[in-house]
């Protein structure tokens, strides 16, 4: 259940970014900029 939650809060902070809203594409955001 961890998990599940962990992953929520990691979409939100994407979300704000206004990069995506998968976990996947916070990683590529993150070296790429």
């Amino acid at each position: 259940m961890a998990d599940t939650e962990f992953q929520l809060n990691d979409a939100v902070t994407v979300e704000t970014k206004g990069g995506g809203i998968e976990k996947g594409k916070v990683a590529y955001l993150g070296p790429v900029q």
